[in-house]
């Protein structure tokens, strides 16, 4: 048996509060937990006044069953199956959501990227591959 791969094109999902505009003071960019989805993390940030944060919420490439009964879906940042393969993906992502999202801004917008649980790493591992520029980094709930 031999082992293959090759790229493909994926529809990723990703959630905002407020709009991306020059007057917004703070960015918000937030990366959900294990088994989480990004419209339900997202919640936690609406009652940020919208004219002066916009919160972006992507949401895990991979979706699965989180509990067959309820039929209630999680998402996953990675596995350790294909990890390279996986943070490379994710990163790319991260990067092409943010980078769009951050031009429409002013070039004083404070940015402030979140990561609880899982999304701790996710985010580390991004600033690492990415080198996104950002004021602050908040990491709850999760392992370095």
């Amino acid at each position: 048996m031999e082992h293959h791969k090759i790229k493909v094109a994926k529809t990723a999902h990703y959630y905002t509060i407020g709009k991306a505009t020059e007057g917004v003071k703070y960015f918000w960019f937030v990366t959900h937990g294990y088994g989480q989805l990004a419209n339900h993390v997202i919640r936690k940030f609406e009652s940020f006044d919208n004219s002066e944060h916009f919160v972006l919420a992507p949401e895990a490439l991979n979706r699965f069953y989180w509990q067959f009964q309820t039929n209630k879906v999680g998402a996953s940042w990675m596995t350790k199956n294909d990890r390279l393969d996986e943070i490379e993906d994710y990163s790319n992502f991260l990067t092409t959501v943010f980078d769009a999202h951050k031009e429409q801004l002013s070039k004083d917008v404070k940015v402030i990227l979140f990561g609880f649980s899982q999304g701790c790493a996710t985010q580390l591992r991004w600033i690492l591959r990415g080198l996104p520029q950002f004021n602050h980094l908040i990491l709850w709930g999760g392992l370095l």
